[in-house]
């Protein structure tokens, strides 16, 4: 940012709710792991859901720059960093894994 009293050039990622919700999801099967006996199919979809999402992430996620009060969007190439790669993954293992306990604890 380059400015003396007021704002000249910016740029900001904007907030994205689909991007809090992909971030979310795993959290929250997480949860449901831990504090339900049952909550495995439960936890398993919100895995596939959130590995889904994780996935589609880089279209979610813009970049605006402000020039002068002119906004304006950047069309990014975006690639897929170790840390998008590593949730990637782990949201599948979490998916598998409990839709495996789903099925060997069946009643």
């Amino acid at each position: 940012m380059i400015a003396s009293n007021e704002i000249l050039v910016c740029a900001q990622i904007e907030f994205s709710a689909l991007n809090l919700i992909t971030y979310g999801l795993p959290i929250l099967a997480s949860l449901s792991l831990f504090l339900s006996k049952q909550g495995y199919l439960f936890s398993s979809i919100l895995f596939s859901f959130g590995a889904i999402l994780l996935y589609f992430i880089p279209s979610f996620t813009t970049v605006t720059t402000t020039l002068f009060d002119n906004v304006t969007p950047l069309n990014i190439d975006w690639l897929f960093g170790s840390g998008l790669i590593i949730a990637l993954v782990l949201s599948i293992i979490g998916s598998i894994s409990s839709l495996l306990l789903t099925i060997l604890n069946r009643d």
